[in-house]
């Protein structure tokens, strides 16, 4: 591997002054983390100089980092905790406000506590590991060099910049630090070496540069415009709700409303937004797809009952500007794309709640791949601040039911419901379909026998019913197709005897570990749901049909 220091794309960098992170607000706003990743060697000498040098780092790469109007920065900081440059780089970031932890362990933590070399370093660890906002014991590996060599290529993956305490010398082994550099660069990501020797130079290769979509999404969804009153009733509305659920399973006043206060503001905003744009949505797709009809039909008679006023074709111009107008709004707001994306995040923070109260700490269990890092990112951060309790041993049957009877018997009625609602809607535009193409048959049929030549402007009534009504059956089965009413009918009549299942199985869960492996599996079949339907809806956006 060519070494960085003869590559002309690294350059030196000056030290620049510490920039603060902001705080965050209670209000539903969902900071970002930039993620930084770190690599470097385990013995390193004891200079304050390489600490100031790591500080001048991180404060590059906030000053490297984008900026939003709305939307709160911070850190996080992903090491595995191994002697040497990876504690020493975690403990510096940690010192950042709002900054957190993620451990991707190589070996079993038994395992890897065997490469530590005294028992003040193994405690060192365990500190750090109780700090750490996450715990991911990677897969195992045959060999321990290709299990460190795993962890530096996760901490790559999941990494926006790396930190690299390196003496820049070519590779001497499997997952060792220049290798690790090397598949960094391969992919572009921005890296920042600190040579290990004095005056440890600081030097940058930039690669593509920090990711800025995922913030500029983020920030939109943040700055969007709720009424404060409305947002404060829909919180307070859910409030009165959830936190005497909460304290009937004897969790102190002050535990309840730790846990309200810092669920119901994402909940409840990112519902509110669903709503809102999901009714901008339907009722901009049910106008485009009858207006659509109407041109049809204006134009018909227009040229069927006053063929000599040609100018009343303009009608028909006006309502087809009026729907490509309709269509430019529907795009230019992205109706579709927000309504379908803040639904996302509202499931996600409504199992977030139940998880969290039974105690599951598990990341993993909530990540859902839609191809949209952003929305990993969001619940990613609201999970990380969520209170950490422990309900008292005679709390476990009181829990059991809550989480059966609100949680999972909840999602069996919303189902049922959703159900029962999607097939009656979809019976009804059917049926309104098949009622349209018997009239359109039955004024084809008394055109072609000529049942009408006897009645004043039969024919031309006639010739127009057959040319306006498939255009009306084409309009319902237009907005039928777009909003899935059948396909999410199905899904909803499938996930009802799943979720029964599982509610069964958590009213018979005998003990707390049960209780948590229930919610684990009832999580993943939500989200999963939650995911498919988000899948099949991003194809369903607003489209010109002629």
């Amino acid at each position: 591997m060519t070494s960085p220091a003869k590559d002309a794309a690294w350059q030196a960098v000056p030290a620049v002054e510490p920039q603060p992170v902001q705080a965050e607000a209670n209000d539903g706003t969902i900071p970002y983390a930039f993620r930084v990743g770190v690599t470097g060697h385990r013995r390193l000498p004891d200079d304050p100089a390489l600490t100031a040098q790591i500080d001048h780092a991180l404060d590059r790469i906030l000053e490297l980092a984008p900026r939003a109007q709305s939307t709160p920065t911070r850190l996080t900081i992903i090491s595995p905790l191994a002697e040497g440059a990876d504690r020493l780089v975690a403990g510096r970031v940690l010192q950042r406000m709002g900054a957190e932890l993620e451990v991707p362990l190589p070996l079993s933590e038994d395992d890897y506590l065997s490469d530590f070399s005294t028992d003040t370093s193994k405690e060192e660890f365990h500190d750090f590991l109780d700090r750490a906002d996450v715990v991911n014991e990677l897969p195992h590996c045959d060999s321990r060099d290709e299990a460190y060599e795993q962890v530096g290529r996760y901490i790559v993956e999941r990494s926006d910049v790396l930190i690299a305490l390196w003496d820049g010398l070519p590779p001497r082994g499997l997952g060792g630090t220049a290798r690790i550099v090397a598949f960094a660069r391969q992919r572009k990501l921005p890296v920042l070496w600190i040579k290990t020797e004095p005056p440890y130079p600081l030097t940058e290769d930039l690669g593509e540069g920090l990711p800025t979509e995922g913030l500029e999404k983020l920030d939109e969804y943040n700055r969007l415009h709720l009424e404060p009153a409305l947002e404060r009733h829909e919180v307070e509305r859910r409030r009165a709700q959830v936190i005497p659920a909460m304290e009937s399973l004897g969790l102190p006043a002050a535990d309840a409303e730790s846990f309200a206060s810092w669920n119901l503001p994402f909940l409840s905003r990112a519902n509110a937004l669903a709503e809102r744009y999901k009714r901008r949505f339907t009722w901009l797709g049910y106008g485009i797809f009858y207006l659509a009809a109407t041109a049809t039909a204006t134009g018909a008679a227009v040229s069927i009952f006053a063929p000599n006023h040609p100018r009343l074709a303009l009608l028909e111009v006006a309502i087809l500007i009026l729907i490509l107008g309709l269509l430019l709004a529907a795009k230019r707001t992205h109706l579709h794309e927000h309504w379908i994306f803040y639904r996302f995040l509202a499931e996600h923070f409504r199992s977030q709640l139940y998880l969290a109260l039974a105690g599951v700490s598990e990341e993993a269990v909530l990540r859902q791949e839609t191809g949209h890092d952003w929305l990993d990112r969001a619940t990613e951060q609201v999970w990380r601040q969520r209170p950490r309790i422990t309900l008292a041993p005679d709390t476990v049957e009181r829990l059991r039911d809550f989480l059966a009877n609100d949680w999972i018997g909840g999602q069996v009625r919303y189902q049922t419901k959703t159900h029962a609602a999607l097939h009656r809607r979809r019976n009804l535009l059917s049926y309104l379909t098949l009622a349209l193409f018997v009239c359109t048959l039955i004024a084809a049929v008394a055109h072609a026998l000529g049942w009408v030549e006897g009645i004043s402007d039969g024919a031309q009534t006639v010739v127009f019913l057959a040319i306006a009504l498939p255009a009306v059956a084409a309009a319902v089965e237009g907005v039928t197709t777009q909003r899935e009413y059948e396909r999410n009918a199905v899904r909803a009549r499938q996930m009802v005897p799943r979720l029964e299942h599982l509610e069964r199985l958590m009213r018979e869960a005998p003990d707390i570990s049960h209780i948590r492996r229930v919610a684990r599996e009832a999580a993943s079949v939500m989200l999963s749901e939650n995911r498919d339907w988000f899948v099949v809806m991003e194809f369903r956006d607003i489209e010109l049909h002629v």
